[in-house]
């Protein structure tokens, strides 16, 4: 009887120490500065209603897929000034992802109608395409127009020429065996690497030009390099690369191995805070991030870091060890379910020795 109480008790506490860490992530930067912030709850002209991705262009202009609701794209200048609004309508049900080219053109994903449109600086649309989308989410834009859509049902990156048309190339790291690869955001550094976030594996990955992944880093968690969601990512002119941890309400920052730099936000609803949660990055000068639950954008000085601190990358693909029918178990979900089986075995433990001790208490002359 001692022996079944001590097991027991052992899976009582081995449910409770593989319980998942969900306290939100602290503000572990004391240099990242908040400038200002803009947006309201609404349909009105600088109001959103759940905005996903943001993009700088050349000049500054800040652009913001308010998608969620309204469906439109809204153009600011770099103060948050209201500019105008365009492609209000005819985007379907979701505008999510959102880039400029160096000319200035934006490309903007509609997840609902599984195509990619491409307008001129002045809204006025060029083309629309489907590349056999199903789910897209995010888009970027490389030095010479190709652009990179986030395929999220295919669990792929498509890279399409400036003109639209036939897809040039596909890649992904999904394998057999390892299915917690499902895309998110997506950014182009300027050597032509792909950087790409899972909000499913929580981490990145980085690609070369050719579609090669070349690392990957993250793991769920609220820790230095860790994400509850990495959704948005942008990569600045030094390489750096910043990713919009969606849980964990805060922004991270990288070098381009992936190295933790700092982080920095809180959850919440005042200066320098957000509220499930940061969804889109964009780099230009200052860093401007999508604060969705509070339909809003702040904006931020470029943070320096004052030290690095190594991040543990591996090459894809990366095999997470629990499989299920022959297929990887998604981490997340594994995180969950495995403290509560434990828990669940804990509790039968217990039950069987209550009907072992009546019964034989029953059994007494």
């Amino acid at each position: 009887m001692k022996k079944i109480l001590l097991l027991g008790t052992f899976l009582v506490a081995l449910a409770l120490l593989s319980a998942p860490n969900v306290q939100g992530a602290g503000n572990g930067c004391n240099v990242c500065n908040f400038l200002l912030t803009w947006g309201t709850t609404g349909s009105g002209n600088g109001q959103f209603n759940t905005p996903f991705y943001v993009a700088v262009d050349g000049s500054g202009n800040v652009y913001v897929a308010d998608g969620g609701v309204n469906n439109r794209v809204e153009k600011f200048d770099s103060s948050g000034n209201f500019i105008s609004t365009f492609v209000a309508g005819g985007l379907g049900s979701t505008a999510r992802g959102i880039a400029i080219d160096s000319s200035g053109n934006v490309y903007v994903v509609s997840e609902s109608l599984n195509t990619v449109f491409k307008f001129n600086p002045s809204g006025v649309q060029i083309y629309n395409t489907n590349p056999s989308l199903f789910g897209p989410l995010g888009i970027a834009v490389d030095g010479s127009g190709n652009w990179y859509v986030v395929d999220g049902g295919h669990s792929e990156i498509k890279k399409v020429g400036p003109g639209g048309g036939a897809t040039l190339l596909t890649f992904t790291t999904q394998t057999t065996g390892a299915v917690t690869f499902v895309p998110e955001g997506d950014a182009v550094d300027g050597s032509g690497n792909i950087y790409v976030t899972s909000c499913n594996s929580n981490d990145i990955t980085k690609f070369s030009a050719a579609g090669v992944a070349l690392l990957t880093w993250g793991g769920s968690g609220s820790g230095k390099g860790q994400f509850m969601c990495a959704e948005g990512v942008a990569v600045d002119s030094s390489g750096n690369v910043y990713v919009a941890d969606y849980s964990n309400n805060r922004v991270q920052k990288f070098d381009s191995n992936g190295n933790f730099l700092l982080a920095w936000g809180t959850a919440g609803t005042g200066n320098g805070q957000f509220s499930f949660g940061p969804y889109g990055v964009a780099t230009g000068g200052s860093v401007y991030v999508v604060d969705q639950g509070n339909n809003r954008v702040e904006k931020f000085t470029d943070p320096v870091a004052t030290t690095t601190t190594a991040t543990t990358a591996t090459t894809f693909p990366t095999v997470h060890p629990l499989n299920v029918g022959g297929e990887m178990l998604p981490l997340n979900l594994a995180r969950v379910l495995v403290p509560w089986v434990l828990a669940m075995l804990a509790l039968t433990v217990v039950a069987v020795e209550t009907l072992v001790i009546r019964r034989r208490k029953n059994l007494k002359p």
